[in-house]
C-alpha cells in the first residue's frame, strides 16, 4: 500500500496538468453517465404518459347558426371534408380507426361509425370487431361499397333482446324486415344495441341537406401535432368559422428526436470520457517504466506490478466518480428537474450503484488490459523507454 501511495503522490506532484485532467475525465464521465441515465427515464415517461393518458380523439364541433335559414353544417359539407382527409389518411402517422358524427333525421339524432381504408371512406373494421365482441351487434353488417355508395341498409335496435320497442322505433319500422327513415325505405339486414332510439345506417344514405351536429376521429396511438394541424385545417378551410377542433396535447415527434439526440450524445461523450483517461492513466504507466523495471529487478513479479496498478487505478476512479455523482445528485439534478420532471424520481440508491458498478467495471475491465499487456514486456523493454 505505501508503495501505491508513494506512486499516487509523486503523480500529482509530478504531472500536475494530467492529473487535473484525469480528475475532470472521471468526474465528467460520473455526471454524464446520470444524466444519460435519468433523460431517457424523462423520455420514456413522457412518451407513455402522452400515449396513454387518452389523446387518441379528435373532436369536432359544428358551430350550427341557424336550421331554418339553412346556416349549418349538412352531410354534403361533412363528407366534403371526410373524402379529403381519407385521400391523405395513408400518408398520416396514426391510423384513424373510426370517425363517428350525429346528425338530426326525422327530429331524432342518428350516430354514424365509419372509416378509411385505400384513401375512400368505408366501414370500421375496429368499431364492426369491437361491436361484435362485446355482443352489441348480430346478423349482418354492411360492406366497404354500402358504406361509399349509401345502401339504404340498416342495422335496427334490437327490441327483440330487450323487449323494448321505443316510440320512434315503432314509428319507422314497416316490418321485421324493413324501416322507413326520412321517406326512405332501409332493409333490415342485422341488428345492434348501439343506437337506441331507432337504427344505425351508411352516412351516404342520407340527404345531402341533413343536419350534422357533431363529428369525432379517433386513431389507434396517441396524437400527433402535423396530423393535428393537417385534419383541423382541413375542416376550417371547407367550415370556416362553422366549425371549432378541441384543441388537445398532441405528441411532438421534434422532441422525441431531441430526446434520442440527447441521448445519443449523452452515451457517446460518457465513452470518450472514460476512454480519455485510460490514455492518460496510459501516461502514468510511460513515465514510470524505468521505475517498474527496477522494481522487477528487484524480485517483483509482472503479475503484481498490475495488481498495483489496478488498485492505484480504482483509487484514483473511485473517489472521483463519487464525488460527482454526489454533485450531480444534490446540485444539478434538483436544479434541471424543472425542464425534465420525470427525471427526479428516476434515480434510487440501487439505481446510482448499479451505474457506478457499469462505469467502474468498464474502466477496470480497460485497465486491466492496458497494464497486463505493458507489464509484460521484458525488462530491457522497459528501461530503454
Amino acid at each position: 500500500m505505501k508503495y501505491i501511495l508513494k506512486n499516487l503522490k509523486n503523480f500529482f506532484s509530478d504531472s500536475k496538468l494530467v492529473s487535473v485532467l484525469i480528475i475532470a475525465s472521471i468526474f465528467i464521465s460520473a455526471i454524464v453517465i446520470n444524466f444519460s441515465y435519468g433523460i431517457y427515464q424523462n423520455y420514456n415517461i413522457v412518451l407513455e404518459n402522452e400515449v396513454s393518458e387518452g389523446e387518441l380523439i379528435m373532436s369536432i364541433i359544428f358551430l350550427n347558426k341557424s336550421d331554418m335559414q339553412g346556416e349549418y353544417v349538412t352531410q354534403e359539407m361533412f363528407m366534403e371534408c371526410v373524402d379529403e382527409i381519407a385521400s391523405y389518411s395513408s400518408e398520416l402517422e396514426e391510423k384513424i380507426s373510426v370517425i363517428t358524427a350525429n346528425a338530426l333525421l326525422d327530429g331524432c339524432r342518428f350516430d354514424f361509425r365509419f372509416g378509411v381504408r385505400d384513401n375512400e371512406i368505408s366501414i370500421s373494421d375496429d368499431f364492426v370487431y369491437n361491436s361484435r365482441v362485446n355482443g352489441m351487434i348480430s346478423g349482418a353488417y354492411w360492406g366497404d361499397m354500402d358504406e361509399r355508395k349509401g345502401s339504404n341498409v340498416a342495422l335496427c335496435y334490437d327490441y327483440r333482446l330487450y323487449d323494448n320497442l321505443t316510440p320512434y322505433l315503432d314509428s319507422i319500422m314497416v316490418d321485421e324486415t324493413t324501416l322507413i327513415i326520412d321517406d326512405k325505405e332501409y332493409e333490415i339486414i342485422g341488428y345492434q344495441s348501439w343506437s337506441i332510439d331507432g337504427a344505425m345506417i351508411p352516412i351516404r344514405s342520407i340527404d345531402n341537406d341533413t343536419y350534422m351536429e357533431n363529428s369525432a376521429i379517433m386513431f389507434d396511438r396517441g396524437i400527433t401535432k402535423p396530423t393535428y394541424d393537417r385534419i383541423a385545417e382541413t375542416f376550417k378551410n371547407k367550415l370556416g368559422d362553422m366549425v371549432y377542433i378541441l384543441e388537445l396535447p398532441t405528441l411532438d415527434r421534434d422532441s422525441y428526436y431531441m430526446y434520442r439526440t440527447v441521448i445519443v450524445i449523452a452515451a457517446l461523450t460518457s465513452f470518450i470520457s472514460a476512454l480519455n483517461f485510460m490514455i492518460l492513466y496510459k501516461y502514468i504507466l510511460s513515465k514510470r517504466k524505468k521505475k517498474t523495471a527496477i522494481y522487477r529487478l528487484c524480485g517483483m513479479t509482472s503479475t503484481k506490478a498490475s495488481f498495483y496498478n489496478l488498485i492505484e487505478c480504482l483509487m484514483i476512479t473511485i473517489p472521483i466518480y463519487l464525488a460527482g455523482t454526489f454533485l450531480y445528485d444534490k446540485i444539478i439534478l434538483p436544479s434541471i428537474s424543472e425542464y425534465f420532471p420525470y427525471m427526479l424520481n428516476a434515480y434510487t440508491d440501487k439505481l446510482y450503484g448499479v451505474l457506478f458498478g457499469i462505469y467502474i467495471g468498464i474502466s477496470f475491465f480497460v485497465c486491466a488490459i492496458l497494464v497486463f499487456c505493458d507489464n509484460r514486456k521484458k525488462i530491457l523493454e522497459q528501461m530503454k523507454c
